[in-house]
């Protein structure tokens, strides 16, 4: 399926949106374009940007020097691991991708990962697994509590049936509130629950 063409505006914004620096090169490095992101991290606008030889101003070392080598040889992607980028650009490790434009040999697409921002993302999921891991013990223990006030319930609805009326009033009270925890623990079931709610029709008149 061949996609839906899309108009410059629409190229920009989404060149923009790109969740890390990206820069677009030829052949032999010259930036010729720089999305917001890279404006960001190199803490210039992209027309300072423009005409500079990226391995000059976003490595430490000849990493990239080599990368370039290696993707006009090769004509397929390069990956760099920790490469040191020079203070101008963050003074940190980053990891760097570089790959053919498709239809465009010529130019190449840079995309860089400063390794803070993988550390954010590290957190993200951390902060998603032990939430997950709540919810699966508050489903665990929900469950747990429900079998035995299941049989607290039976028992006082049995003891019930030996009682006077006045008597059993409390054993109505003790099968009420455990039918009510049952609910409440219902409810906390559901936080685990990813399926879709059901829907259906409803007259609001």
């Amino acid at each position: 399926m061949t996609p839906p063409d899309l108009n410059i505006p629409q190229c920009e914004t989404l060149w923009n949106s790109l969740p890390v620096p990206a820069f677009v090169t030829d052949r032999s490095g010259l930036v010729l374009d720089a999305n917001t992101g890279a404006e960001l991290l190199m803490n210039r606008p992209v027309r300072r940007l423009k005409g500079r030889n990226l391995s000059d101003i976003l490595c430490k070392d000849n990493s990239l020097i080599t990368a370039f080598s290696r993707a006009r040889d090769d004509h397929g992607p390069v990956y760099i691991s920790k490469a040191t980028l020079i203070p101008g650009a963050g003074d940190e490790d980053a990891d760097i991708q570089l790959a053919t434009i498709a239809g465009d040999e010529n130019r190449l697409l840079v995309l860089v990962q400063p390794h803070r921002f993988a550390g954010k993302i590290g957190r993200g999921e951390a902060v998603k697994s032990a939430a997950r891991s709540a919810i699966g013990m508050a489903e665990m223990l929900a469950h747990e509590i429900k079998n035995p006030l299941a049989g607290i319930t039976g028992a006082a609805q049995l003891l019930a049936m030996s009682l006077s009326r006045q008597d059993q009033e409390l054993t109505d009270l003790i099968v009420a509130e455990s039918r009510r925890i049952v609910a409440l623990l219902e409810q906390v079931e559901q936080f685990g629950n990813l399926q879709p709610p059901a829907r259906k029709v409803v007259n609001i008149h």
